[in-house]
């Protein structure tokens, strides 16, 4: 693209961006059609196009004119149809959003004052999650005590209400995405939200007859996330929109009774990404990864480091902890982050890492202080604040911490921001909702959901994979030059037999299994990607380099471009360049996959599962067969399931669309 078509680009960019169709029209013959097609997919397919509120008739009038401009039509016919297609799936979306809205005025909660309304679905979720505790609590030691053999606690089935067998990790997060979405909901209609925080109103009395009525606003909730991420993907990651007239479908003909009572309905027609796949196994394993940190550690030797009853709390520069979930947390963070949270000073919106860590350790230890029949605790400010400053909070930082923990529009959930404000400055906190939270988990959720930025922990993880290989035996080492005037800089260059590995290593945080974090991670995978390229290219036009380093000739080696990730994201290469993860390849290293026993109290090896290697070291071939096809990737890809689920949007309307998952049942029995 040439200064001035650039600048063309740019203007009309511009001018679509901001609904400004002079100028549109204006650009169109002196740009190419992909130029176009390019400008309205970057703002048609971004996140957040289809707008669930706000007045859109600027928007509307924009590209009714632009879709019908004859420069658009005769110039560029492609660009056109692409545009027409586009904004036909925003338009779709939209109306299944405001079914949606319409809809919640005909609830019959809804015909109750805001206070019942918000304090109602509350209320429910907290039976719903006593329900849930009370099966977990139920199932006890007796489960663990027959999953001994093989001790891999990703996942626990419990029976639901129907007798239905459930994953209880699925079900507590499925009541708090409800019960998130629909105070959010409520906060839109009734103009609850100040400064971007909820703030609901006093808690009225409750009855069981307010909690009943509240179900169809929970069916609705879940119909709005659902719809918010199928959007985002079929906009992200490509799909269609089609009507049940479209495809055939009528009330008249469905062989379903569900389908009988809508007379309304769209199919989301998509398949499933790789992309997508690949993000949803990377959430699974560290889901999985962070549960057995957890589960393996000796509980022993941490209660040796955290407070007894009635020591003194210990501050935040000591190597001591209020409760073992802290001490896990804080370990499990720093095998992320690959540096010392204690010693590190940076703050991250406010605070460092270790005050993020005291700060959601210190509510979940008063939850668990609670009984198990507790619903929530609710405190004044100045009760809230006294708390903090006796688990050795700084003041200075406590008004940051509390504006991060409570729920607002920047919220994903009541996991990462648990704290409920409403009138008169009070606090409320769902007690069961915190004992069951993941602590490293929710902080990394709540960090990403602010998009933060840690500028230590790349250096850090490259330090750690160096010093990783060569504890192994192997040369590696960190290299830069340059070429030209332009700086080619290499985190580690590792050699293995006849192999050298140009290895780029990445320290980011992985999606959470949210549609928009997917796609981004996914473009930044793409974009290292092309900076290994360049990597490897500039290696291959200084050979010498290779020889200074290694005294090797790097004609007589195989180079291998290889990312490796901080957490649990693999795949296959992507043109020619290896794609894995720190905990993937310190695997396989280990040489086997064995089954744990529990004997006497102490974890020990037993039965070999998988090996992948043989003799006393590993060889390139292993290592690269090993990066194709990881076994802990191929396991997932073999319980994966994607089935499509009908979601109400009113009394007579309907949107059916596909849902990607892993069959934690097969999961279990493997």
């Amino acid at each position: 693209m040439s200064g001035g078509t650039n600048k063309r680009y740019q203007s009309f960019l511009d001018a679509i961006k901001h609904y400004d169709i002079s100028k549109a029209v204006a650009n169109l013959e002196f740009l190419s059609t992909e130029d176009i097609k390019k400008a309205i997919d970057i703002q048609l397919s971004r996140p957040g196009a289809f707008q669930i509120l706000g007045d859109r008739s600027k928007r509307d009038d924009f590209y009714k004119k632009l879709l019908t401009a004859p420069a658009l039509i005769y110039r560029h016919a492609d660009a056109q149809a692409f545009a027409l297609g586009l904004h036909s799936k925003i338009m779709k979306i939209e109306r299944c959003f405001d079914q949606i809205r319409a809809s919640l005025p005909e609830c019959d909660i809804s015909k109750y004052p805001e206070d019942v309304q918000f304090w109602s679905h509350i209320e429910r979720a907290t039976q719903e999650l006593q329900y849930l505790q009370k099966k977990l609590d139920s199932i006890g030691e007796e489960f663990f005590k027959s999953r001994a053999p093989v001790l891999i606690p990703q996942v626990i089935i419990i029976e639901g209400p129907s007798g239905e067998k459930i994953d209880a990790d699925s079900a507590f997060h499925c009541v708090i995405e409800n019960l998130s979405l629909s105070l959010k909901m409520l906060s839109y209609e009734y103009n609850l939200y100040v400064n971007e925080k909820v703030v609901g109103p006093q808690k009225p009395e409750i009855t069981d007859e307010h909690i009943y009525k509240s179900g169809p606003i929970q069916l609705l909730a879940s119909s709005w996330s659902a719809l918010e991420d199928i959007a985002n993907r079929t906009l992200l990651f490509g799909g269609e929109i089609s009507s049940f007239d479209d495809i055939g479908i009528s009330p008249e003909r469905s062989h379903e009774a569900f389908f009988k009572k809508f007379k309304d309905g769209s199919v989301f027609n998509r398949g499933v990404t790789e992309r997508e796949v690949f993000d949803l196994i990377a959430n699974r394993r560290l889901h999985a990864f962070l549960l057995q940190s957890a589960f393996f550690s000796s509980r022993d030797n941490l209660c040796g480091i955290v407070m007894a009853e009635g020591e003194k709390v210990p501050n935040l520069l000591v190597r001591r902890f209020i409760s073992i979930d802290e001490a896990l947390a804080l370990e499990a963070l720093q095998e992320i982050l690959s540096y010392d949270i204690v010693e590190d000073n940076e703050r991250y919106h406010g605070l460092t890492m270790r005050e993020w860590v005291r700060g959601y350790s210190s509510l979940k230890f008063m939850a668990m202080s609670k009984p198990d029949d507790s619903c929530w605790l609710t405190f004044e400010k100045p009760e809230l604040e006294q708390h903090f400053r006796e688990f050795e909070l700084p003041k200075s930082c406590i008004p940051a911490l509390i504006g991060h923990l409570t729920f607002g529009k920047d919220s994903r959930d009541l996991w990462d921001s648990p704290l409920i404000r409403s009138q008169g400055d009070k606090f409320t906190i769902l007690v069961q909702a915190l004992k069951e939270s993941n602590l490293p988990n929710v902080i990394l959720s709540r960090l990403a959901s602010l998009t933060t930025r840690f500028n230590r922990k790349g250096k850090s993880f490259e330090n750690k994979i160096i010093s990783f290989f060569r504890n192994k035996g192997y040369q590696c080492e960190s290299k830069k030059f340059n070429i030209d005037g332009s700086q080619y800089e290499y985190d580690a260059l590792l050699i293995i037999d006849d192999t050298i590995f140009l290895i780029e290593c990445k320290n980011r945080t992985i999606s959470g299994n949210h549609a928009v974090q997917a796609f981004r991670y996914a473009e930044f995978i793409t974009e290292t990607v092309k900076q290994v390229q360049r990597l490897e290219k500039g290696l291959r036009e200084r050979p010498d380099i290779v020889k200074s380093v290694f005294n090797k000739d790097l004609s007589e080696l195989k180079l291998v471009p290889l990312i490796i990730n901080s957490l649990t994201y693999s795949r296959p290469p992507i043109e020619g360049v290896y794609i894995s993860d720190f905990s993937a390849i310190r695997k396989f290293f280990d040489k086997e996959i064995s089954r744990w026993v529990k004997k006497d109290d102490v974890f020990v090896k037993g039965e070999v599962m998988h090996q992948m290697w043989v003799g006393e070291h590993p060889t390139a071939k292993e290592f690269l067969e090993y990066l194709l096809s990881p076994p802990q990737i191929n396991f997932f890809m073999k319980n994966l399931t994607y089935k499509a689920y009908p979601h109400p949007t009113s009394e007579e309307a309907v949107f059916v669309s596909g849902f990607l998952d892993i069959d934690e049942t097969a999961v279990v029995e493997s």
